[in-house]
């Protein structure tokens, strides 16, 4: 007697998981699936250097008995620089396709005569500094080496045997700082502007203007990006279920029909008249299903399904000076994976055989997608849901979309939400109240 009651609630006991199981879902899951930043805004700068030896210059000299640079002279220099800057910026047109625009930052033009030693130095200054330049130095006309600031003009200037020229235009004006030394103690300097400045630049800019540009570009710099992130939250109901157990009925007003292709493909058809959708598929999986999806109300209340929320966020910022994050507000949908009686499927292997949904190859369909697409939205997902590939020849599964503005889909996969819930209140309540925190 004791042991038959020790059996026997045993047995009371495990009934009790069991049930447990079948009703009661698993715990929800979140995670957050995908992140991704888009540059709206990039800009890069560059410079192209051009050297040139021993070029003969004509040059107003500061001292003329005519006046002060009222006479030209022509000197053999013995080092001539250009250095042209410019700046590009990308940021994306309305249609989504980048759109870069090239903005000329003026020019340096340097006239000196250095030993050779001098010249090593001078050089190997002049490029470290080129390299050292950032992307927000080309927000300064010239990168802002028109300063004259570098230690390295200082030093070039001061040892040059002739008068140092460094000559500056930015949108078509010119000004130019010539230093004259005496034996490197005596310095003089004069700076100008206007039309004579235009002509000493203009030797100077002849006498390079042939020579092969070495080109230097910074690091790009972000000016502004969109940073996104996809949540997935996700809970299914049918832990324990097989495929034998109470389903999801199909809609009233819907047919659907299922055929083994023996090796055959009979491709695809989608197509919607009068708000009912008609389709056919018979491309993979050794399997053809043929349906008619009108608008119709759905019966879910306590019926197994897999439930998914995908929700997005995107939070936008700006770089620089004037910095702003803004935070967009966030897009969500919820599609739920119901499983439907598959008509193939024979009586005794429905009663062996556990329901399942494809879930990594859906979710993986949705990265995919995801990564190639410019914009992120939840019409992704349901494309992904779509698939025909995805879902196998084995069981049937009823899909519905239950969107922010109230409104909800449905279909029979794969074809994913194809007509109208008359019910979505109702019929979105049974599925939300699944996966609420």
């Amino acid at each position: 007697m004791w042991r038959w009651l020790r059996t026997g609630a045993l047995l009371f006991c495990l009934v009790a998981v069991l049930v447990h199981a079948a009703i009661f879902p698993s715990e929800a899951e979140e995670e957050i699936l995908y992140t991704r930043a888009d540059v709206l805004a990039v800009a890069t700068g560059e410079v192209e250097l051009r050297r040139a030896y021993s070029k003969r210059l004509a040059l107003p000299q500061a001292e003329c008995d005519e006046g002060r640079f009222k006479c030209v002279e022509d000197r053999i220099y013995g080092q001539v620089y250009s250095l042209e800057f410019s700046e590009e910026l990308i940021s994306p047109r309305r249609d989504g396709k980048a759109a870069p625009e090239r903005r000329e930052r003026g020019r340096l033009m340097v006239a000196v005569d250095l030993s050779p030693e001098g010249e090593n130095l001078f050089e190997e200054a002049l490029v470290a500094h080129l390299e050292g330049l950032s992307a927000t130095s080309y927000l300064h006309p010239q990168a802002g080496m028109g300063y004259l600031r570098e230690r390295f003009y200082q030093q070039g200037r001061a040892q040059s045997s002739l008068p140092a020229w460094v000559c500056r235009e930015f949108d078509g004006k010119y000004s130019f700082d010539l230093l004259i030394s005496d034996d490197g103690s005596d310095r003089i300097s004069y700076s100008r502007s206007g039309g004579l400045a235009k002509r000493a630049c203009g030797a100077i800019r002849d006498a390079v203007e042939n020579v092969s540009a070495e080109v230097h570009r910074t690091m790009p710099d972000v000016r502004m990006q969109v940073r996104h992130a996809v949540q997935l939250r996700s809970v299914s109901t049918f832990k324990g279920l097989r495929w034998s157990d109470n389903l999801a009925s199909i809609p009233d007003g819907v047919t659907f029909e299922k055929r083994s292709l023996d090796g055959k493909k009979t491709g695809g058809m989608r197509d919607r008249k009068a708000g009912v959708f008609r389709g056919h598929e018979g491309r993979f999986n050794n399997i053809e299903r043929d349906v008619l999806i009108p608008p119709a109300a759905l019966k879910l209340v306590e019926v197994p399904m897999w439930i998914t929320r995908w929700s997005f966020e995107a939070t936008r910022e700006t770089f620089g000076a004037q910095p702003e994050v803004v935070y967009e507000v966030p897009v969500s949908i919820v599609l739920a994976v119901v499983p439907v009686a598959d008509p193939l499927m024979a009586e005794l292997s429905r009663t062996r055989t556990a329901i399942r949904v494809p879930e990594k190859r859906l979710v993986e369909e949705v990265i995919a997608r995801f990564e190639g697409s410019s914009v992120l939205a939840p019409s992704l997902v349901e494309a992904a849901f779509a698939d025909p590939e995805i879902w196998p020849a084995k069981g049937d599964w009823m899909l519905v979309s239950c969107r922010e503005d109230g409104s909800a889909r449905y279909g029979i996969a794969p074809f994913s939400v194809v007509a109208e819930v008359t019910n979505p209140r109702h019929a979105c309540a049974a599925i939300v109240r699944e996966i609420v925190e």
